[in-house]
């Protein structure tokens, strides 16, 4: 079929395919000018910056415009904290964090909006997305939502890109999901799935499910899985260790109400298992599995119900549940994990959106999960992405549980860095080497601003669910981008990110009918992208310019108290600095690896 597309008012033609009956997520994107006239800034680095590297300099300096974006970032962070006031507001935030490892502004380009007419008016929705590099060139972004309070209301978006560039783009009504997965096949072959839920079914008192889909990357549309599921929370795994990713899920409501599931992939084709555990221990937002040591199939679960009479845990916890390795039986034992985030009694008393929550799923509503390494010491680690869905305080983190010897500590208070508390949470977490540097780093990707009565945070740009962070190989993560992204857009469409193959940059796409919400033919496109991928230098540039190869910025600074101490006082402006002129000499450290 043929869509329009408006572009500053010119009007040209792509031509694009739809399929019938599918679902997928989508790409964040910050910021460009939108389709009820918003302002687009757009700026870029000049060429002989272009790559992240200052090539001019003889000393590795912070870019120009790193000083007043400091100045702005901590100017909304104080607007912030005089809201919050007591309350905390953030993480390890700094001077010395923000200018050196952060993206300038200068690094970011807003590009213009794209409209795309669908064939019919598609409703705003909330949802999450993922992104597919077909090969060198061609990046698909899916996003899949649903409409809140309108059951049966819900869509699919998949946005193709050329080098880079949005071209077309095809929707397609479903009921409702929120997130694609793709999935690798022993015969190197992907199996695109997406999960069914409808939350806005919910409204009636309806149990939230909806029907599955595979999307088929051949002729560009959908069919009907035939699996039923209510999947607020999805991961990918492969549980019979056959080389074919499966997909672990939990359920809300109909055929398997309120159980965790597994869409079993036998080369391309699905078939759907109940894991037995129901009766006495269930969790409701998300899960997470894993093998142990003995084999077993571990699975977390997050705000937990059932698990009091039997195990003897606080409904509304996170916990692990082990089971046969076949699932044959429910489960052997259930261990409870530390507290959830939000628990602690630094938050008591912050009013929740849902009264009622309280004794459901708790104060701390935790809604995504992944079992990792991420220290790099061997054993698996717990990431947790938690919130309080509040319209006067709202919050959001990611909780990070580490293995000591077999028992989890929460360690994030000490892990995080750079972490604005106030707004979004991680509805969607992605692990991606963003870097090149061996090391997994970490995707956040939320909704949109779910905090419109507060104006610290609608009035500036914090706080939003996108956000991008770096680890410095021994699982300490500093987030380099975040307020850059979002930049207020309203509850709903997800700013996703993605990483195409064409020139390895990150770029952030949000697809939605109407920003302001309600139902439109006119799918808005906005992109946000990275003049440069970011590298282990200062800002994410490359050390290699300065022919440091193996030179990692937050490594350095965070174990090298000289380093930091030399910045403070402005001897150096960034900790490469130091390393080329004290540091190298001296023996200190610059990478994990070292």
């Amino acid at each position: 079929m043929i869509y329009r597309v408006l572009i500053a008012g010119l009007a040209i033609l792509f031509v694009g395919s739809c399929g019938g009956g599918g679902d997928s997520s989508s790409s964040t994107s910050p910021v460009g000018s939108n389709a009820s006239g918003g302002s687009t800034s757009s700026t870029s680095q000049s060429s002989s910056s272009s790559s992240g590297n200052d090539a001019s300099s003889s000393a590795p300096s912070l870019p120009t415009s790193m000083e007043q974006d400091y100045l702005n970032y901590e100017a909304q962070l104080l607007d912030v904290k005089a809201h919050y006031g007591s309350k905390p507001h953030a993480l390890n935030t700094s001077a010395l964090w923000y200018k050196s490892l952060s993206y300038p502004s200068s690094a970011v380009v807003s590009k213009d909006a794209k409209v795309f007419m669908a064939d019919e008016p598609m409703e705003h929705g909330v949802g999450y997305g993922t992104y597919f590099n077909v090969d060198a060139s061609k990046t698909l972004v899916f996003y899949t939502f649903w409409a809140p309070q309108k059951p049966a209301s819900g869509g699919v978006y998949v946005l193709e890109m050329l080098d880079g560039v949005a071209q077309t783009l095809s929707a397609t009504k479903i009921p409702g999901g929120t997130r694609v997965h793709v999935l690798n096949n022993t015969d190197g072959a992907k199996t695109i799935v997406l999960p069914g839920v409808d939350e806005g079914e919910l409204v009636n008192g309806e149990p939230g499910d909806a029907p599955s889909y595979i999307y088929d990357l051949t002729n560009n549309s959908w069919s009907d899985a035939n699996i039923l599921s209510g999947a607020h929370g999805s991961i990918v795994f492969d549980f019979e260790k056959d080389g074919d990713d499966d997909v672990f899920l939990q359920s809300w409501g109909g055929e398997y109400d309120y159980s965790a599931m597994v869409f079993k992939n036998d080369a391309g084709s699905l078939s759907p298992l109940q894991i037995p555990h129901q009766s006495d221990v269930a969790g409701i937002m998300s899960l997470a599995p894993f093998y142990d040591e003995s084999d077993r199939l571990g699975i977390v679960f997050t705000d937990a119900v059932n698990v009091g009479k039997k195990w003897g845990i606080p409904n509304e916890r996170s916990v692990i549940a082990y089971f046969p390795g076949d699932l044959s039986a429910p489960a052997e034992q259930v261990d409870e994990l530390p507290i959830p985030y939000f628990e602690r009694a630094d938050y008591e008393g912050i009013p929740q959106v849902i009264a009622d929550w309280d004794g459901n799923v708790g104060l701390s509503h935790d809604v995504s999960a992944k079992v990792i390494d991420l220290d790099y010491d061997g054993d698996l680690d717990i990431v947790i992405g938690s919130m309080i869905w509040s319209d006067e305080y709202p919050y959001g983190v990611i909780q990070l549980l580490m293995n000591n010897e077999g028992v989890f500590s929460d360690e994030t208070d000490e892990r995080l860095f750079n972490w604005v508390l106030a707004g979004n949470t991680a509805h969607q977490l992605d692990f991606v080497d963003i870097n090149q540097d061996g090391f997994i780093d970490i995707l956040v990707s939320d909704h949109g601003n779910s905090f419109n009565k507060i104006p610290a945070l609608t009035d500036n740009d914090l706080g939003g669910g996108s956000r991008v962070l770096i680890n410095d190989g021994t699982g300490h993560f500093v987030v380099v981008a975040h307020h850059l992204i979002h930049q207020n857009k309203t509850f709903g469409a997800t700013f996703v990110p993605s990483i195409s193959a064409y020139d390895e940059k990150l770029r952030f796409t949000r697809m939605d009918s109407l920003p302001s919400g309600g139902s439109s033919r006119s799918i808005t496109v906005e992109e946000v992208e990275f003049s440069y991928s970011y590298s282990t230098g200062p800002n994410g540039r490359d050390p290699a310019a300065w022919g440091q190869l193996d030179f990692n910025e937050f490594f350095y600074l965070l174990h090298n108290p000289t380093a930091r101490d030399a910045i403070s006082v402005g001897t150096y402006q960034t900790g490469l600095e130091h390393y080329i002129e004290e540091g190298k000499e001296a023996g200190l450290k610059s990478h994990a690896n070292q």
